[in-house]
C-alpha cells in the first residue's frame, strides 16, 4: 500500500531512487511506506547495485506487525533501476490522469 495523502509515497519513492542514483557518494537508499508492508533497500556494490525487498505478509493479511516476512535480494544495474523508475513514473501519471 502506497499513500497519496498526506504524503505522496509514490513520488517519494521515485525521487528517492533518482536522488540516490545521482549522488555517487550515497551508499544506500531505503524506502518503507507509512503502512509498513514492505521495505526496498538499494545499495551500491562492486559492479552495480544490490536490491533487497522485504515483505511483511503479516501486515498485509492480518494487521499483525511482526516483520516475520520474507525477502529477496538480487544484483542489478543502473539501467534496470532507471527502467523501474520510468515504469513507476508511467503508473503515477496514469493514476493521476484517471483521478
Amino acid at each position: 500500500v502506497l499513500a497519496l495523502k498526506p504524503i505522496n509515497e509514490i513520488e517519494n519513492l521515485i525521487n528517492g531512487i533518482s536522488n540516490f542514483l545521482k549522488n555517487e557518494e550515497s551508499k544506500m537508499f531505503s524506502f518503507e511506506p507509512n503502512e509498513p508492508s514492505f521495505e526496498l533497500v538499494l545499495e551500491r556494490s562492486h559492479k552495480g547495485y544490490s536490491a533487497t525487498c522485504w515483505v511483511d505478509a503479516g501486515n498485509v493479511i492480518s494487521n499483525h506487525y511482526s516483520w516475520d516476512g520474507f525477502g529477496v535480494r538480487f544484483f542489478t544495474t543502473e539501467e534496470n533501476i532507471n527502467s523501474f523508475v520510468k515504469e513507476l513514473n508511467k503508473e503515477r501519471e496514469e493514476l493521476f490522469n484517471v483521478c
